[in-house]
């Protein structure tokens, strides 16, 4: 992308260092991340390091996290509202070499120094590290050669359905949903993005969207700010924006209350929890040129199915609003599914737990 559209903005947000600027296109996007690579390969990080990525959503976790994936290194990413004993047990399970993070988790590495035994090596990520970045001169780091089955990250899941799980994403999982995303959903690159959940930041470079950052704590979601997400969206003609049904809620009733439309998204995808069929009404009138979407998944393997919100309202809302559940789409191209009954039904398994037939 940084070849095919250099001067195309990849990364907006008001924080960047003044002599940065506050939005930085592709090219500049791209030395940063060899800058990047260059600091962490002088502190020790190789191929297939496990690094755990502690750092603010924005251009560090964007910049840094491809870093890894430039050197081969296997970046350890856990949601920030998972909780410090969960956590915890999260490092301990992970087994991390090396740590990338802000000041307060190169702290938390040292006080909880049995979780933290498996470091060897800590980065610290201050204020001044993207200005380190650009001044630290790296033309020849070539991206590493992975194979398809190679390791590539472990993404731990929220924990809000039970214990945190790290899942082992290797580097045909990632292409495949790259591909995935890209195709369904009429992606193209130049668009701009404002990603509601942090992580799903990390597709935009390889997509060649421009990431815009939200003003959202990503530990407090539903406490941010609808006004200032609105405000973020027009200034700067967000046209694809991820989030959950419950800050699209306070969104949309913000828009409402203020009689605000957002003509210039294409592109909206609710998902993390049911959605409910007002919401999707409410959304079509604020942002009559949108498709919206609601994509179903889970950490290990999303996007399974998909369906838009035309398509609820005008088959299956009724259906929901009976009680009969929320209809979950289509598996999306190349997606196979096999829905298993209950492994304790009499009528589907033996006593021993095996399916029957």
């Amino acid at each position: 992308m940084a070849m095919e559209q250099p001067d195309t903005p990849a990364l907006i947000q008001p924080a960047l260092p003044a002599r940065l600027g506050r939005q930085l296109g592709f090219r500049e996007y791209a030395a940063l991340v060899a800058g990047a690579s260059k600091l962490l390969r002088d502190k020790g990080v190789r191929r297939g390091t496990r690094t755990l990525l502690m750092v603010r959503p924005g251009a560090e976790l964007i910049i840094l996290a491809f870093a890894l994936f430039q050197i081969g290194a296997i970046p350890i990413v856990t949601d920030p509202g998972m909780g410090l004993k969960n956590f915890r047990a999260c490092v301990a399970r992970s087994r991390p070499r090396a740590l990338v993070g802000i000041l307060p988790a190169v702290a938390l590495s040292y006080y909880f120094t049995k979780e933290f035994q498996s470091l060897r090596t800590r980065l610290l990520v201050n204020r001044r590290f993207l200005q380190q970045c650009s001044n630290t001169s790296c033309t020849d780091l070539e991206p590493a050669q992975a194979q398809p089955r190679d390791l590539a990250a472990i993404l731990f899941t929220s924990g809000s359905t039970g214990p945190p799980k790290g899942v082992c994403y290797e580097h045909r999982h990632f292409d495949a949903q790259l591909r995935s995303v890209r195709d369904h959903y009429g992606i193209r690159p130049g668009e701009t993005d404002l990603p509601l959940l942090p992580v799903f930041a990390l597709f935009n470079p390889a997509l060649g969207m421009a990431t815009v950052v939200p003003p959202v704590d990503p530990s407090k979601p539903a406490k941010a700010d609808p006004a200032g997400i609105v405000q973020v969206l027009q200034d700067h003609a967000v046209t694809n924006s991820f989030g959950s049904p419950v800050l699209w809620k306070r969104i949309g009733e913000h828009c409402q209350a203020s009689s605000t439309t957002l003509p210039h998204l294409r592109r909206i995808l609710m998902a993390g929890a049911s959605v409910p069929p007002a919401l999707l009404d409410l959304w079509t009138r604020l942002a009559p040129n949108a498709q919206i979407h609601t994509p179903y998944g889970a950490t290990e393997c999303l996007p399974v199915s998909s369906i838009d919100a035309r398509t609820l309202l005008d088959q299956t809302a009724t259906l929901t609003l009976q009680g009969h559940g929320t209809c979950l789409g289509k598996t999306v191209h190349d997606v196979q599914v096999r829905i298993l009954p209950p492994a304790h039904d009499s009528k589907t398994h033996r006593a021993d737990g095996r399916e029957i037939g």
